[in-house]
């Protein structure tokens, strides 16, 4: 939601806004707000699907950067009795008053950043997978404490191609850590169906065969080659479009097939920083069919000494400064038996270990201070549908400053919030709650923080107090 507050005014935005720019004028910043806006969808298909990849016959490689030749899909469809609509207050702050901005935290139970794996299937091998998730690929590792991922308590995007020669949702081995990770809270999501190009019939029988993992994010395979891919003609109404049936089969997030900040090198990166005076959205609506949400992540794919430098503590700390969110896109599930390039064994997550495949120590070294962090309730490590429909649903959160002195927040959605943090300078004074269990409060420079389940529909009342004397959160003028 949009505060702004200057001079002697406060202006905050609710429900239905696009976007806001804020400029700083001779008399003050002019505010404006946007119903719609193109720069929000970035959303772009290939040119070209190609029937196959340009291999050079003097390098023997590809070159990535001459097949990124993209169309821009500007889009916005209106229908017949189609209603556009937001919803702002402006309110009139009291000369030397002491305004107590009620700021609407994007993460739950106080966490300050999110975190997000989202695992590619390519070249997916078992035995890897397994020790990327457990420590060890020894099926005696299962369910056990103390190293991978869902042994640390995190999670993970995982996807998977529904048939494929190795690594997929029909093999049997494979099926078990899909398991794993629905019942750990992770995700178990779709990488097309198979590696290759597939027809609208080939989609909807892979859909259908993964139906029991009940997969909500789709993210392309391949999109220079696979027609069917929604960075290619999947987005579209011809032969080759899907978008239909991933919306009856219940996807309802999308891959941009493009990563932020691509070239920056192997690093966190916050999907939500960037240029405060330029559009950068982390998820938009398709363009054509707002049904579809996109989401864009960012390249992580290195050795694994790499990226546990990466995620150092130093880095970490500054994606909570930032209130931001890492979205990675890694290659986690490759073995030495499924990856034959130098330059990929290089970055192989795993390593052998007598009979077994093993996590590098590196990487799981890594894991662990991301696990000591969201222990600490500072850092959260999420699935992606739960970070995408956590930001669809705060922007359908209000905050409404009452001539009573207390705030009120609403959730006008028709999504429950769990443990939806709010903060505002108040530290040592007292807050009290009203319409919502109080899930705890911490106090840190200045600033106190709230956490409360927030239902559809409902509403929370936030007042402040020195003592027994009343403070108002916003003193009206």
């Amino acid at each position: 939601p949009l505060l702004v507050a200057a001079g002697r005014a406060v202006l905050a935005g609710g429900p239905g806004l696009a976007a806001a720019s804020v400029e700083r004028g001779r008399d003050g910043p002019a505010v404006t707000l946007f119903l719609d806006d193109a720069d929000e969808r970035p959303f772009s298909t290939y040119e070209a699907c190609l029937d196959h990849l340009p291999v050079s016959e003097h390098t023997h490689t590809i070159d990535w950067g001459e097949l990124e030749v993209r169309h821009r899909v500007r889009a916005s469809p209106r229908l017949p009795g189609d209603v556009d609509g937001f919803r702002a207050g402006l309110y009139p702050l009291a000369p030397g008053g002491r305004f107590l901005p009620v700021v609407v935290e994007r993460w739950p139970a106080g966490a300050r950043a999110a975190l997000v794996l989202t695992d590619h299937a390519d070249r997916t091998d078992a035995a890897a997978l397994r020790a990327v998730l457990w420590g060890s690929s020894d099926p005696r590792a299962e369910g056990g404490v103390g190293a991978g991922l869902l042994g640390r308590g995190l999670k993970i995007t995982r996807t998977f191609f529904a048939h494929a020669r190795t690594g997929a949702l029909d093999d049997p081995e494979i099926r078990l850590l899909a398991d794993d990770l629905a019942v750990s809270g992770s995700e178990v999501a779709l990488h097309s169906i198979t590696p290759d190009r597939d027809g609208r019939e080939a989609v909807r029988a892979g859909l259908a065969s993964a139906a029991a993992w009940r997969p909500v994010t789709w993210i392309d395979h391949e999109p220079y080659t696979n027609c069917e891919a929604i960075a290619s003609r999947g987005a579209g109404d011809g032969p080759w479009g899907i978008r239909d049936l991933l919306e009856d089969a219940g996807v309802r997030w999308v891959w941009a097939a493009g990563d932020v900040d691509g070239r920056a090198g192997t690093r966190i990166v916050n999907v939500l920083g960037g240029d405060p005076g330029a559009a950068r959205p982390a998820i938009f609506p398709l363009p054509n069919d707002p049904r579809l949400w996109v989401f864009r992540s960012s390249m992580f794919y290195a050795s694994p000494a790499e990226l546990a430098a990466a995620l150092s503590a130093p880095a970490l700390e500054a994606l909570e400064a930032e209130r931001g969110l890492f979205v990675g896109h890694t290659y986690f599930g490759p073995s030495a038996a499924t990856t034959h390039a130098d330059a990929h064994r290089a970055r192989l997550a795993v390593i052998s270990s007598g009979a077994s495949l093993a996590i590098h120590p590196a990487l799981d070294a890594a894991f662990a201070r991301i696990a000591a962090r969201a222990r600490a309730g500072t850092l959260a490590s999420l699935a992606w549908f739960e970070v995408g429909d956590r930001l669809r649903a705060l922007g359908d959160v209000e905050v409404i400053y009452r001539a009573d002195g207390a705030a009120e927040v609403h959730n006008a959605g028709e999504v429950p919030l769990r443990a939806l943090t709010v903060t505002l300078p108040a530290a040592g004074l007292e807050l009290s709650l009203e319409g919502a269990a109080l899930l705890g409060r911490e106090d840190a420079d200045g600033w106190a923080r709230l956490w409360f389940d927030l239902g559809s529909g409902e509403r929370a009342v936030v007042r402040a107090s020195d003592g027994v004397v009343p403070v108002p959160i916003l003193p009206f003028r």
